[in-house]
């Protein structure tokens, strides 16, 4: 089957090209499919006895997951032409492009572009491509010549250059750009530069179509100008041109040579004759002129931590070690974002097992706030997997967060307790949640009207139960255009309930109401220091059993918990917040930004202690928090007891891990990772592994001088699958929720979500580790789950 997409800019006349060749090859015997991929579905009309047809959007099956029958979304059109509309949104809002996208997987499941069942398949497609979902039928492999209409005039030929870069991005599928076609609007128009232009691209010019009173007296009588005119010079022409398609030989054509805006404005001045020379600022630098110049930089600074004396050094690489390696390419990570997920499917993907992008990006979405209140979250479900809430582990999630899963409620969301323990912030707090969960449909129409429709029911329900309904507004939302903003101010207008919105994709809607509640505070003048007690704030540590284990010990030292704040904030806890002398910080760099903005400006004396991890560390956390009170020689003594009293049990389980490994896959970006916790949620992952007692490998990408204890090298997919295998260590540290890539190397999987502070959770650490590692059945079964060889 011939498929051919028709592309250009808006109005050149590419849906009266698409019906007249589909006319040409019809009355030639062909069987034709006539795709209008333009959300105006128009296309088909000179076809249909100008009716438009009922589109794929509008069908009940557009909804439907598995293949069916697709028949009833074709029309038979005049001269025995199947004809299939996408259709789209009314103007101004949704994604018409994900409209196009689905109609193509309807067609194709459907069986309706398999070869035998027509003869030509022509894709009416709208104008400039302007994203993916415009150019589906190349992106999906669905067309194999493409024909871009133009005219003589500037932007239409800017368009064609754009749509060029596509037929090359996709080129990989089997696309060949087939030529031009020029609809000239005027019969004095320069065609040698049009030629000239086509010859740049690496191309050339099928056809000249005139100005033809018999096009318009056919679109006016709703038949195609074949039909009505055949003797006209456009009807002879198409004609020739619908010949020369078929003719047409992709295989032997190379992939389009679009030009740079820069060049293709230089070069129209002077109608497309002569070269293109550069402008300065425009020239790539660096060697061979392939990328930037990153200037020499150390090798990484922050690889300065030691393990304490007092802990067992169990098998690993030295901090030397980890400071030398990889320092060669140092320079090439100046400017990395060290994001992993950014971008699916990148190149290097194989190599990464950090998620820093969404966790971070998780970080920053708000503060929770433990009150009753209503949250819409107007988005897709699969938002949610990627974001998922800090206490509600219900939901599945594409990534292993840092945040350990609680295993009971425990939050200072309340009134103050000596032991930090209060009511669970989700079940007296969230008189509801709702989700507008955004569809195929949404996508494409958008998703206003289920955000109305979900207001008001949430307004219905929150009027006498809760103080406020919070709107978050997510990233599709905005991609697709729609006005969340001024649905949500219509219904403020109505409601006796507060309504906020917030979308952290729009820069002026990040709106973060537990931190707003710290900048009240500033203007507040606290009570003299006399009057405050021996009371501190925690802020910023993770919640769950350890921090109310880590509250007691605190207690048992004289130290009352007056608050706990981030990523939780109960009101109470605002008000309260400048009762307490000291504000605790936790020491992570994903919330060094708040620290900076909000807490650090506050009335109140700020201290920053390495976090309790570990025995050593747990007990000198202690002593400093104590000592930031004047109670150093009580909080020293109480943290001793306390380390003595959990020393054996320690003891016990570092014999448990003696001879264990842990691994982890880096490179000279995330090498920094292991040594330095404020990039690791504040925990200290190589110092506290080996104070357990298990041995750390580090493999790790690039070249070094030597190898070392525990330090090997990777440069290839299959370099990496091999040390994998055969590496001494039982598991390895991802953060994606499945890594396939060590279910077939046979090795268990850990992350930073078993990391628990204090005495008690260092020791339920200790215990899960040693479970992971004691856990054999991807070493046995792996080869059937993991895909390995």
């Amino acid at each position: 089957m011939e498929r051919i997409a028709i592309f250009g800019k808006g109005g050149i006349g590419k849906s009266t090209l698409s019906g007249n060749l589909a006319a040409v090859y019809a009355r030639q015997g062909k069987r034709v499919l006539l795709v209008g991929c333009d959300p105006k579905h128009d296309t088909t009309v000179a076809l249909t006895e100008g009716r438009p047809i009922r589109t794929v959007v509008e069908q009940s099956m557009f909804m439907d997951q598995a293949g069916g029958d697709v028949s009833k979304v074709l029309v038979r059109g005049r001269l025995g032409v199947d004809c299939v509309e996408a259709g789209g949104p009314e103007p101004g809002i949704g994604c018409a492009g994900r409209g196009i996208s689905r109609m193509i997987e309807l067609l194709e499941g459907g069986g309706l572009l398999r070869k035998g069942l027509h003869d030509v398949a022509l894709f009416d497609v709208l104008g400039d491509v302007v994203c993916g979902g415009f150019a589906a039928p190349l992106r999906q492999g669905f067309a194999d010549k493409v024909v871009i209409v133009t005219s003589e005039e500037l932007m239409s030929l800017y368009a064609v250059n754009n749509i060029s870069r596509a037929v090359r991005n996709y080129a990989a599928n089997g696309i060949a750009l087939a030529g031009l076609v020029a609809n000239l609007r005027d019969p004095g128009a320069d065609r040698s530069a049009i030629e000239r232009f086509a010859a740049m691209l690496g191309t050339k010019v099928l056809a000249f179509l005139p100005r033809d009173p018999a096009v318009s007296e056919a679109e006016m009588a709703r038949v195609t100008a074949v039909e009505r005119s055949p003797g006209s010079e456009v009807a002879k022409k198409v004609v020739l041109l619908a010949k020369e398609l078929l003719d047409f030989d992709g295989t032997k054509t190379s992939a389009p040579t679009p030009l740079s805006d820069e060049a293709f404005h230089a070069l129209s001045r002077r109608a497309f004759s002569g070269a293109f020379t550069p402008s300065q600022e425009s020239r790539p630098s660096g060697p061979g002129g392939q990328g930037p110049v990153f200037p020499g930089v150390p090798g990484p600074a922050s690889l300065t931590e030691t393990v304490p004396q007092e802990a067992p050094v169990a098998s690993g690489p030295s901090q030397e070690d980890l400071e030398k390696a990889l320092s060669w390419q140092a320079e090439l990570w100046k400017n990395s974002p060290g994001s992993n997920d950014q971008v699916w499917g990148a190149p290097d993907q194989w190599r990464r097992f950090f998620c820093d992008f969404e966790t971070r990006r998780h970080a920053r979405t708000r503060l929770e706030i433990q009150a009753p209140v209503v949250h819409i979250w107007h988005q897709d479900l699969e938002c949610s997997y990627a974001t998922p809430d800090y206490f509600d582990t219900s939901l599945p999630a594409f990534f292993k967060f840092p945040w350990p899963k609680p295993a009971e409620p425990a939050g200072d969301d309340g009134p103050r307790s000596k032991r930090g323990r209060g009511p669970g912030p989700r079940e007296e707090n969230v008189v509801r949640e709702a989700m507008t969960n955004l569809r195929d449909l949404d996508i494409i129409h958008g998703g206003g009207k289920k955000l109305d429709e979900t207001l008001r029911l949430a307004v219905a329900h929150a009027e006498g139960r809760a103080q406020a309904v919070v709107v978050h507004s997510t990233c599709v939302p905005t991609v697709i255009g729609d006005d969340a903003g001024a649905v949500v101010k219509r219904w403020q207008k109505r409601s006796k309930v507060p309504i906020v919105y917030t979308n952290p994709a729009e820069t002026n809607q990040e709106v973060d109401l537990g931190l707003l509640l710290f900048k009240e505070l500033r203007s507040k003048k606290p009570a003299p220091e006399s009057k405050r007690g021996k009371s501190v704030n925690l802020v910023g540590f993770p919640q769950g059993r350890a921090l109310a284990e880590l509250a007691h010990v605190l207690g048992e030292a004289g130290v009352e918990v007056n608050a706990r704040v981030l990523p939780a904030l109960h009101p109470d806890a605002a008000r309260r917040y400048l009762d307490a002398r000291v504000q605790i910080l936790y020491p992570n760099g994903a919330y060094a930004g708040a620290y900076k903005e909000f807490f650090e400006p506050l009335a109140i004396r700020t201290v920053t202690l390495d976090a309790p991890y570990g025995l050593e560390a747990t007990a000198a956390w202690v002593e400093g928090a104590a000592s930031a009170l004047g109670m150093k020689a009580r909080g020293r003594a109480n943290a001793g007891s306390a380390r003595k009293t959990e020393a054996p049990r320690w003891a016990g389980a570092r014999r448990e891990a003696a001879g264990r490994g842990l691994a982890f896959v880096v490179d000279a970006f995330h090498l920094a990772r292991l040594t330095d916790p404020t990039q690791m949620w504040g925990i200290p992952v190589l110092r506290l592994l080996k104070e357990m007692g298990f041995g750390v490998h580090v493999l790790c990408h690039g070249q070094g001088a030597k190898e070392a204890p525990g330090l090997a090298y990777f440069q290839t997919p299959s370099e990496l699958e091999k040390l994998l295998k055969e590496g001494a260590f039982q598991a390895v540290y991802s953060e994606y929720a499945f890594d396939s890539r060590l279910v077939a190397a046979g090795k268990a999987q850990f992350s930073l979500d078993l990391f628990e502070m204090g005495f008690e959770g260092g020791l339920r650490t200790q215990a899960a580790l040693n479970r992971v590692c004691g856990w054999s059945f991807y070493k046995r079964y792996g080869r059937y789950a993991g895909g390995s060889r």
